[in-house]
């Protein structure tokens, strides 16, 4: 990643020649830079006004170019899109409540739980969910 220094001198020298201003953009590559700057900054946690104040930008310009900052639903959404999963063999077990060897717990979000099913039922659940 490029440090906030060199950025900010390369958005300076292109404002000396007029980027920046009216009909003359700032040049792809440094917007391309500055983009991917501004996303690892974000994920880094830091704030989109230490960042303008690092680049030397406006809030309006950061916005434009990188658009507005997830929500955090919208990154929690994105985390769990991809979760681990462990499959382990049940023991048997003498308790009525706790599924015979031959037979499957499922465990989903939002604390959902399926227990009871073979393998053979697992596979067609999948199937029809579309998994």
């Amino acid at each position: 990643m490029e440090h906030a220094s060199e950025l900010r001198g390369r958005i300076r020298q292109e404002r000396q020649v007029g980027a920046g201003h009216g009909q003359h953009p700032f040049s792809s590559d440094l917007r391309r830079r500055v983009v991917a700057f501004i996303r690892e900054r974000r994920s880094d946690g830091v704030a989109d006004h230490e960042i303008v104040r690092q680049l030397g930008l406006s809030q309006q310009t950061l916005h434009r170019w990188a658009g507005p900052r997830p929500q955090r639903s919208q990154r929690r959404r994105a985390r769990a899109a991809l979760v681990p999963v462990a499959i382990s063999r049940a023991l048997p077990s003498p308790s009525p409540q706790v599924p015979e060897a031959s037979t499957m717990i499922v465990a989903g979000p939002a604390q959902m739980r399926v227990a009871g099913l073979t393998l053979d039922q697992l596979v067609e659940l999948w199937r029809k969910l579309a998994c």
